[in-house]
């Protein structure tokens, strides 16, 4: 009976564990990087890929480089109080990189074609 008992805690306690943010979903991990608010950042002249550790280790969140290519300039920013996604819009933008959010974190990669199609199609459209 006793055994019975302890095995239940051990299954409650994995629940939880779950429940706490070992899989978190897109809106959680979009809210704890909205969240996650950096007094200082100062990345000077950095590699993008050194800017997104600095950023993902800073934050506490999952960034996967997918596709970065190797002539990627290197990037400089400095700033304060400012979001960890703020500062990853910024670092993107600056590398002409983008990113998307996911279940298992964030994947950054090339714009390719047809998002930088969407991109200026949505800034130019104009609406009757």
């Amino acid at each position: 009976m006793k055994k019975h008992w302890m095995s239940g805690v051990i299954v409650a306690c994995g629940v939880m564990f779950m429940a706490n943010g070992a899989w978190a979903g897109k809106a959680d991990i979009e809210k704890k990087a909205q969240n996650a608010i950096f007094a200082t950042i100062s990345l000077k002249n950095v590699t993008i890929e050194k800017a997104l550790d600095t950023i993902s280790d800073k934050a506490g969140i999952v960034i996967k480089k997918v596709v970065i290519p190797k002539d990627t300039p290197p990037v400089t920013l400095e700033a304060k109080y400012i979001s960890a996604l703020d500062v990853l819009k910024v670092v993107t933008e600056i590398a002409n990189l983008t990113f998307a959010i996911t279940d298992e974190g964030i994947e950054v990669s090339t714009k390719t074609d047809e998002a930088v199609k969407k991109q200026d199609a949505s800034v130019f459209s104009v609406k009757p």
